[in-house]
C-alpha cells in the first residue's frame, strides 16, 4: 500500500469512541493541505460520527451510506470536535496502525463538508478562520 499523506480529502479512522469504549474508531477528514500555525505546519480534520437515536445532531453536513466507503449509516460531520494536528503525527500514526488509512472523499462530498465547515453554529470561527487562511 501507498504511504498516507495528510492531505486534504485524505481520510483516516482514529480511536475516539465513548469512555466505555475508548477503542471505538471515527472516521476523520483532513480538510486542508497542510498550513503554517504558530507551532508549525497543521491540518484540520473533521470528525464523522453516526447520527444518534434522538436524532439531535448538527444537520450542516449530512452524510448517507455510499458516500464514503467506510460510511455505511446515516452519518453528520460533529464540527464541534474540530481540531488542528500536525501532519507528521498523523502520518506516523498510520504508518504504525495506531490510525488506519482510507480512500479518498469523493471532491462533491468534499465541497459538501467544506460549505458545512462555513455554516456550522458548531464549528469554531477559530477553525474556520485557519481554513480559510490556508486556502489564500
Amino acid at each position: 500500500m501507498a504511504r498516507w499523506i495528510a492531505a486534504r480529502r485524505a481520510t483516516l479512522l482514529i480511536p475516539s469512541g465513548p469512555t466505555h469504549d475508548p477503542e471505538r474508531k471515527h472516521l476523520h477528514i483532513v480538510l486542508n493541505d497542510p498550513f503554517p500555525d504558530a507551532q508549525g505546519p497543521k491540518v484540520l480534520l473533521a470528525c464523522v460520527m453516526s447520527i444518534p437515536a434522538s436524532n439531535v445532531y448538527d444537520p450542516s453536513c449530512t452524510l448517507f451510506p455510499g458516500d464514503h466507503p467506510f460510511v455505511g449509516k446515516h452519518s453528520f460531520i460533529a464540527y464541534n470536535y474540530l481540531r488542528l494536528l500536525d501532519p507528521a503525527l498523523l502520518e506516523a500514526r498510520v504508518a504504525s496502525n495506531h490510525f488506519i488509512a482510507k480512500p479518498l472523499l469523493d471532491e462533491k462530498c468534499f465541497q459538501y463538508v467544506l460549505t458545512g465547515l462555513q455554516e456550522s453554529p458548531f464549528a469554531s470561527p477559530k477553525y474556520q478562520r485557519y481554513y480559510l487562511a490556508s486556502q489564500s
